[in-house]
């Protein structure tokens, strides 16, 4: 009786987080906030601004269990003519090959106020 009460809490406690945004406690070294960061710079290059940003400081994180797991990283950046704030979301499904396992999109860029 207590293996499946202790059964049914596990399968309840993994049912309520599945597909629940959630806090990321993470650092900006974090593979996936550097894949972000490639995403950022490409996006800036394909507006024709080829100056490279860098990451100054980590605002937000968030994983959501999806068909694996899709980060969302809000990353304050510099080296353009303002700072500015992008959000960026990452989705990682590693069962696939390499170049699919890994796709990034630029939400959204703009000027820190």
């Amino acid at each position: 009786m207590k293996s499946v009460l202790l059964l049914m809490l596990t399968v309840a406690h993994y049912t309520s987080s599945a597909g629940s945004e959630l806090h990321y406690e993470t650092k900006l070294l974090d593979p996936y906030v550097v894949f972000a960061m490639t995403a950022i710079n490409d996006y800036f290059c394909e507006k024709g601004d080829d100056s490279p940003r860098a990451a100054l400081r980590l605002v937000k994180a968030t994983c959501q269990l999806v068909a694996g797991n899709l980060y969302r990283f809000t990353i304050e950046v510099s080296g353009g003519q303002t700072i500015d704030e992008c959000t960026v979301k990452v989705w990682s499904r590693p069962w696939l090959p390499k170049q699919e396992a890994t796709k990034t999109t630029v939400l959204d860029c703009k000027p820190k106020i």
